[in-house]
């Protein structure tokens, strides 16, 4: 059986739930029968990401470190 849900339950919940967007979810964590905790996993689309630079080497032959 399901557990029973409290009325600041509830709303904690519609909050995540209008938090989290199109592409989010809301998890409900229950342990021993009680709503232990609310999850938003949250997702971006990736089209809206700017790509980043490839990192650039910095290495020079017969340049290394001398202690």
């Amino acid at each position: 059986m399901p557990p029973a849900l409290t009325a600041q339950q509830v709303q904690q919940i519609n909050r995540a739930l209008a938090e989290v967007g199109d592409y989010g979810e809301v998890r409900l964590i229950v342990e021993k029968g009680r709503l232990r905790f609310v999850q938003r996993v949250t997702s971006e689309e990736a089209a809206s990401l700017a790509p980043r630079p490839a990192p650039t080497a910095t290495f020079q032959p017969g340049r290394e470190r001398q202690p």
